[in-house]
């Protein structure tokens, strides 16, 4: 049957966040007193949440004994939202080829392991909100988040669709292995937060440039 419907990863796919999630995890760091760590390194502790990235964090500049990681969390957030949200953009090409895909009869899902405090501004921030309304999941709304296929599965539900009709677009090996869990194909795109190599993933196809998703679709059938 013919592919009708899209889910989509959020950072490292539709948005280029990294350098908001560092300044703002440098922020909170540097409010219990640990040093900032570089682009490369918060590069691989993107993919499982906030929560995720921060203990990360603090791993990576000390260990989190004796600190609060809520609060740490709490301080990640307010600076990402109160300052970095505003600055994200989506990368070239994300909304001519959504509004392509959109107009073409596509359903279009978000499936995001960002809190939905933290991803609806942002989608608001870089024109997206209006291709997804609500149709975005988050972990609040499935106790399976990313890696757990359900996630991805969550989301189709929410769009309407099928499993055997939808494809799943993300840029790293948590993406993978949650298209994988949920039976639905991958496209991975080359130029997000991957933690290895790309053709490590073995994804169903894989694209360069967002604009040539319509095509990559037409490919897979």
């Amino acid at each position: 049957m013919p592919i009708d419907t899209l889910i989509f990863d959020l950072d490292g796919t539709l948005i280029d966040s990294i350098h908001g999630i560092a300044a703002s995890l440098n922020a909170a760091l540097a409010e219990v007193g640990r040093p900032a760590v570089g682009l490369d390194a918060v590069k691989i502790m993107i993919g499982e949440g906030g929560r995720k990235t921060v203990a990360l964090g603090l791993d990576a500049t000390g260990g989190s004994n004796g600190i609060d990681i809520e609060a740490v969390f709490r301080s990640w957030t307010r600076a990402y939202i109160d300052v970095e949200v505003a600055k994200t953009e989506a990368y070239p090409g994300v909304i001519s080829t959504l509004e392509l895909l959109a107009a073409q009869g596509f359903r279009l899902g978000l499936c995001t392991n960002k809190t939905r405090h933290v991803a609806i501004p942002i989608l608001e921030a870089a024109g997206l909100a209006r291709f997804f309304g609500s149709a975005v999941v988050t972990p609040e709304d499935t106790p399976y988040p990313k890696p757990d296929g359900r996630h991805i599965l969550a989301t189709i539900d929410v769009v309407g669709g099928e499993r055997s009709r939808s494809v799943y677009i993300g840029d790293s090996e948590i993406d993978h292995a949650a298209a994988r869990d949920a039976g639905v194909p991958m496209i991975l795109v080359s130029y997000g937060y991957p933690r290895g190599r790309l053709d490590d993933m073995k994804a169903d196809a894989m694209i360069d440039d967002f604009a040539a998703l319509p095509m990559t679709l037409v490919r897979l059938g």
